[in-house]
């Protein structure tokens, strides 16, 4: 999570994409430490480091959702695509 926006220890988004209402939103904004990217650990038990395509900046008070920024969406949809994979 972002170290301006650290409420817990986690991150995410919703991973249902028919819902409408939270589709498009961080659930506590990934942070930029760590090369701009983040280590993910997967279902499956192996552990990937993603490096952002754009910095991560908090824009909400602390624990708002955070709207995805127009540069944003190929980050937001990666990770979407992630969990969505360990579901399946």
């Amino acid at each position: 999570m972002n170290e301006n926006e650290i409420i817990d220890t986690e991150f995410g988004i919703p991973v249902d994409v028919d819902d409408w209402y939270s589709y498009g939103y961080w659930w506590d904004i990934p942070g930029n430490r760590h090369n701009q990217g983040c280590n993910l650990s997967f279902a499956d038990g192996h552990v990937e480091h993603w490096r952002w395509q754009v910095p991560k900046l908090v824009t909400v008070p602390r624990g708002s959702e955070q709207p995805v920024a127009p540069n944003e969406w190929n980050d937001y949809d990666r990770v979407q695509a992630g969990f969505l994979q360990n579901f399946d």
